[in-house]
């Protein structure tokens, strides 16, 4: 069985400078993107990932980008949390 690889997404602004050489070591890919992306950017780049390494899984660990993940999540045909429960920040708190 082969390992999971771990690929990031985050704002290029907030890596640049602050992911050491062995921070780095834990992932397989660094992509930096503007935080001023689109949703449909943040898509185009999930959906070009999945096209060389397979997503199984969606994290995300920033409440503001929530909604972007649970968009990417059902274009990639992923289980995340739905729009209608980040909506709701009662039910996304419940739910976890």
């Amino acid at each position: 069985m082969s390992r999971s690889k771990i690929i990031i997404i985050c704002d290029i602004n907030r890596i640049l400078g602050r992911l050491t050489s062995k921070k780095r070591e834990v992932y397989d890919r660094v992509i930096g993107i503007s935080i001023d992306s689109s949703v449909d950017e943040y898509i185009n780049l999930a959906k070009a990932i999945d096209l060389v390494d397979r997503v199984d899984v969606i994290g995300c660990y920033d409440e503001k980008f929530q909604m972007i993940a649970a968009k990417v999540a059902k274009i990639l045909n992923l289980d995340f949390l739905s729009e209608d429960t980040i909506d709701n920040k009662f039910n996304m708190r419940k739910n976890f």
